[in-house]
């Protein structure tokens, strides 16, 4: 934890997500691994079909003598979404494990607002005028919602409807603060809550 004047700023390893994301790679990428070795045999057969050069894969194709192209188009059509449905969240996994091992992730709050850097992608900024409150879901879970003035954009409508993440009055949350925290945590809602409070009317 780093603290300098108006701001703090907390940098931690996800060591307790290690095992679980190492699993659900390995689940992701052994579901990958088929439709994209059956996608690679349907381009590899369109490419043959069209007389595109030759190679050493010219006897790997999808459909044995298929009775029109099309055919080949309709399966690589298929396979593709089927393809992306596994492959997306195994590759947000895998550059997500290494940017925890080297220690990338942090959390930085600041008089203007807080930015999370938990992604795969740029970290995620929020201002203090944006939040109404901090609150702590399931004894784990360092949530938030948003001040009824701010606009739910449409990430946020999709985290409510599949996370479905309740504070203790039963109402939906609109975002988590991910961390591995070096407090517990009610400790650290209370932590979010205090720099909200000091900086929000500001």
């Amino acid at each position: 934890m780093i603290v300098g004047g108006q701001e703090l700023e907390v940098r931690y390893t996800d060591v307790d997500g290690r095992s679980a994301r190492a699993f659900f790679l390995a689940v992701f990428g052994t579901l990958t691994a088929g439709p994209l070795w059956l996608l690679f045999l349907c381009l590899n057969q369109l490419r043959i079909l069209a007389g595109v050069g030759s190679s050493s894969f010219d006897e790997l194709q999808l459909v044995i003598d298929p009775a029109s192209p099309l055919l080949v188009v309709w399966c690589g059509v298929v396979l593709l979404p089927v393809t992306l449905m596994f492959g997306w969240p195994a590759a947000r996994l895998a550059a997500m494990s290494r940017r925890s091992a080297r220690g990338d992730w942090w959390l930085r709050l600041s008089s203007d607002g807080f930015v999370v850097n938990d992604r795969t992608f740029r970290p995620r900024r929020y201002d203090w005028c944006e939040i109404d409150k901090f609150v702590l879901v399931n004894g784990v879970y360092v949530c938030f919602r948003f001040a009824p003035e701010r606009r739910r954009r449409l990430v946020n409508s999709l985290w409510n409807v599949m996370a479905g993440l309740r504070d203790s009055d039963g109402t939906k949350t609109d975002g988590r603060v991910m961390g591995y925290w070096d407090c517990p945590f009610d400790e650290a809602v209370d932590l979010m809550n205090q720099w909200l409070t000091r900086y929000k009317a500001a």
